[in-house]
């Protein structure tokens, strides 16, 4: 809550007044945003390293989603800042049957969006699954920043926390048709 008016009034009821003044105070509900932790670290973020041929990789750590005024959010989404690999480059999630969170892709898998309405908790889990997949067969060597947020129910916007991938290539063996 905020205050916003605060008015000094003397009150008086005959036969009695008194000289402690009244003062009534008015308050404004402020919609506090949804608190998200990539990882339990100092700063909330993740990083992590995939290597090329590897199985999809976690971006979230001892994730945590909490939002104090609000019990459910409308919807997060992840995205891949920039992918060189372009298209070969996807994030993924999954969302438990009957959970009401839909996971949608999209920007040829560059891109995440988990819709709701649906309890803090459900997005908590569908959160924790988040994934990095490369499979270009010569990956771009370098970090790939994901930056993840969350919108409450009432329009509270979480502060974008980022997950860091480390992108390895490995040396691929020689093709037998050219070696000569």
């Amino acid at each position: 809550y905020e205050i916003i008016r605060v008015t000094g009034v003397q009150t008086c009821a005959l036969p009695i007044c008194s000289n402690s003044p009244l003062i009534p105070i008015e308050l404004q509900n402020i919609n506090d945003p949804p608190e998200l932790l990539l990882d339990d670290t100092v700063d909330g973020n993740y990083q992590t390293v995939f290597t090329e041929g590897d199985e999809p990789v976690r971006i979230t750590g001892d994730l945590s989603l909490t939002d104090i005024d609000s019990e459910q959010l409308s919807q997060c989404s992840a995205s891949i800042a920039d992918a060189p690999d372009g298209s070969n480059e996807i994030l993924s999630a999954s969302a438990p049957l009957g959970c009401n969170v839909d996971v949608e892709s999209s920007n040829n898998g560059n891109d995440l969006l988990l819709r709701g309405p649906a309890p803090v908790a459900e997005f908590e889990h569908v959160l924790s699954t988040l994934s990095y997949e490369n499979i270009d067969e010569d990956p771009t060597t370098g970090t790939r920043k994901i930056r993840v947020q969350c919108i409450d129910s009432e329009g509270g916007v979480s502060e974008t926390m980022i997950s860091l991938v480390d992108v390895i290539p490995l040396d691929d063996a020689p093709d037998r048709k050219s070696v000569v």
